[in-house]
């Protein structure tokens, strides 16, 4: 990229103002820890994550509240080293345009290769690159070193089609378990099929966690990345530092290495109802909290059974109704085409010997005779009793010749 670049803090002033930030022990406010919920039968099972802290766990200091109310709940470990019942995954999302040449693509190359270094062995890791249009593409897969070969043929060149890029990489990482996707660019997208909102959008429907690392971006282009880390509930980091990038990374990484699955029983007054989920947990020395709403299981549907499956039983008697009553019009419908049509020809019938009383006659055959006057047609034979009758300009006379 040619425009001037603002200079965001280095990672590791970041961190610092972070912790300065913390006055009470709690994490961040805008990291999330609630990666995932899930109706289990009528429980829910919460994925709790410390974050980018790297801190350990510990399943005992788990309290959830439904509503504000206090509720029972359990809790395991399911770091790679104690469960991998969990599928985690994670794409790497990397920004290849020409303006990465040189220095930015080698930093990029060992930032790739640092946070492949630290996440877990059961981690699912692709990577999809991106210009004037997504590619490479490498699946998620547990093979390091092929993950190591794709980074290092990387080459920087083309145009920045950053929103198309995410688009890959949110269709890469799937749809179950734990999924993240961490992005590097240097600037804003400038080719992209896809509109920010519209992969805005997608990512916040996904569940997918977006963490982002801004390299020497631009102040003009940070909303676009800001509004993606927060559709996609993760973090945003700026740094002009190629060398800052790699421990951005292996910051990324440890997202994976403490987590819990919380499982919350619901109470069954509060089953069926859009209540505030509210996890807390922690070590000795931080306690990290997160809330969201969430959609509880159970309610009307398992509490009434016979109101609940009223609504079909209703939908299917309105069907059968309206289905007699389709087929009785389509009866009366032609009974009554018929009788209009039989009435319209008994009319026809009736009508027409009333008019034959009018207008039928006898027909006389008179055969032609040779008179005096020859044979015009004016001429007619006398009959053999009665005066002969003629015809003439359309005068009747009758006498004797």
């Amino acid at each position: 990229m040619t425009a001037a670049r603002w200079r965001l803090p280095s990672l590791a002033l970041v961190v610092l103002a972070c912790s300065a930030a913390m006055t009470s022990g709690t994490a961040h406010a805008a990291e999330r820890h609630i990666a995932r919920v899930t109706i289990v039968g009528s429980d829910l099972e919460v994925l709790f994550s410390a974050g980018t802290s790297g801190a350990r766990l510990n399943p005992a200091s788990v309290k959830v509240e439904l509503a504000g109310q206090p509720v029972h709940a359990t809790a395991r470990d399911i770091s790679a080293a104690a469960s991998k019942a969990e599928l985690r995954t994670v794409v790497l999302l990397l920004d290849t345009s020409g303006s990465m040449k040189g220095a930015g693509i080698d930093a990029a190359k060992r930032a790739a290769t640092a946070f492949l270094n630290s996440v877990p062995a059961d981690v699912r890791v692709g990577l999809v690159a991106f210009s004037s249009a997504p590619g490479p593409v490498l699946l998620p897969t547990l093979n390091r070193a092929q993950i190591r070969a794709a980074v290092a043929r990387l080459v920087a060149q083309g145009e920045t089609a950053l929103y198309d890029g995410l688009a890959v990489a949110l269709r890469q990482v799937g749809s179950v378990g734990q999924r993240r996707v961490v992005l590097l660019s240097d600037g804003a997208d400038t080719t992209s099929i896809t509109s920010l909102s519209a992969v805005a959008s997608t990512l916040s429907r996904s569940g997918t966690v977006l963490d982002a690392v801004g390299f020497q971006t631009s102040e003009k282009d940070t909303p676009a990345l800001a509004l993606l880390t927060k559709a996609g509930a993760g973090r945003l980091v700026g740094t002009g530092n190629a060398a800052d990038l790699a421990a951005a990374f292996r910051t990324a990484a440890t997202a994976f290495t403490s987590q819990l699955l919380v499982t919350v029983p619901v109470p069954t007054p509060l089953a069926g109802r859009d209540v505030t989920l509210k996890v807390t947990a922690g070590t000795a020395k931080q306690m990290f909290s997160d809330e969201v709403r969430s959609k509880l299981p159970g309610g009307s549907a398992a509490a009434s059974p016979v109101v609940t499956g009223a609504v079909p039983q209703r939908s299917l008697l309105l069907l059968f109704v309206g289905l007699v009553g389709l087929f009785i019009g389509i009866l009366l419908f032609a009974w009554l085409g018929t009788d209009l049509t039989s009435a319209k020809r008994r009319d026809k019938s009736r009508m027409t010997k009333v008019v034959s009383q009018y207008t039928h006659y006898p027909r006389v055959e008179v055969p032609p005779t040779t008179t005096a006057l020859g044979t015009n047609q004016i001429a007619r034979e006398r009959p053999s009793s009665g005066p002969e009758t003629l015809c003439t300009a359309g005068a009747w006379t009758s006498g004797s010749r």
